[in-house]
């Protein structure tokens, strides 16, 4: 058999590999963000800080919870102001994506890599129950 031999249940709670999804709220001490954020990032980070898993983010992943608050908002704030546009405008060459929503993609993708960074998404949250 190749690969590591495979661990019983009792020892990988031991390992600290396995989470508890009880709803139970993430580290307290981000529960609140930083004074100096505004209201719509504020409201992002909260709802982040409670629905993560608990113990799973720490002070260590406050700026970059920081920056997926402000990206989220930012993309939000783009769809709004794409949706009374069509998607293909005509440009010099013919029919062409139309920038407002090119820009909305953009942050949608920034919002993908730092969930993926702060191990979010459901493939890489399952590679972050094994590091620890």
């Amino acid at each position: 058999m190749r690969g590591r031999k495979p661990r019983n249940q009792p020892e990988l709670r031991v390992v600290g590999a396995n989470y508890d999804y009880g709803g139970a709220p993430a580290v307290a001490m981000l529960l609140e963000p930083p004074e100096s954020m505004p209201a719509a990032q504020a409201e992002v980070w909260r709802y982040m800080a409670e629905n993560a898993p608990r113990g799973h983010l720490s002070a260590v992943d406050a700026p970059l919870l920081g920056t997926l608050c402000d990206v989220i908002v930012a993309y939000d704030r783009a769809v709004e102001r794409a949706q009374d546009e069509p998607m293909l405008v005509k440009g010099e060459r013919g029919l062409v994506f139309n920038p407002s929503w090119r820009a909305a993609l953009r942050f949608q993708a920034a919002t993908i890599r730092a969930l993926e960074a702060l191990a979010l998404t459901p493939a890489t949250i399952t590679r972050a129950r094994y590091r620890k």
